[in-house]
């Protein structure tokens, strides 16, 4: 395993800030957990590198509408719903290929898979190992776990 300048916590907290802020125009920030934090609409990337990151992000309706209706500057109600599901794929893609960067550096090798939309948590990510980091988007709050092979 290669030296790393930054955690994976870090690199996450960094770029889930520089995505949402440069993509979505959303400043978000590390917080704690609601107490309200139901599982919602998720949406999986697989980061391989030198080890394997599943980054899954947890989108409560208010999130993504924000997310969308900011990136195709107009509203929700306008947009079809496979327009919305490919906007907060490539919102995913672009995260997850910035961790990338990030995380193992500029010179590195890794991998994205394709982003996909599930229900829930896929049960082939171990979720006793699965780290969870909470994030505020003017008072919209959203989760990315982060389950590692």
């Amino acid at each position: 395993m290669s030296e790393r300048d930054m955690t994976l916590e870090q690199a996450l907290e960094q770029v889930v800030a520089e995505t949402f802020s440069e993509m979505a125009f959303l400043d978000a920030i590390r917080a704690d957990a609601p107490p309200d934090s139901n599982e919602t609409q998720v949406f999986v990337i697989e980061v391989r590198g030198d080890t394997t990151h599943h980054l899954i992000l947890d989108l409560p309706l208010e999130t993504k509408q924000a997310i969308v209706e900011n990136i195709h500057a107009r509203p929700w109600d306008e947009i079809a719903s496979n327009d919305i599901d490919d906007c907060l794929l490539e919102f995913l893609n672009v995260l997850g290929g910035a961790f990338g960067r990030l995380y193992w550096g500029d010179e590195s090798r890794y991998k994205l898979s394709f982003p996909e939309v599930r229900i829930g948590i896929p049960e082939e990510i171990d979720r006793e190992a699965m780290q969870t980091f909470w994030f505020d988007a003017y008072g919209n709050f959203f989760a990315v776990h982060v389950g590692t092979e």
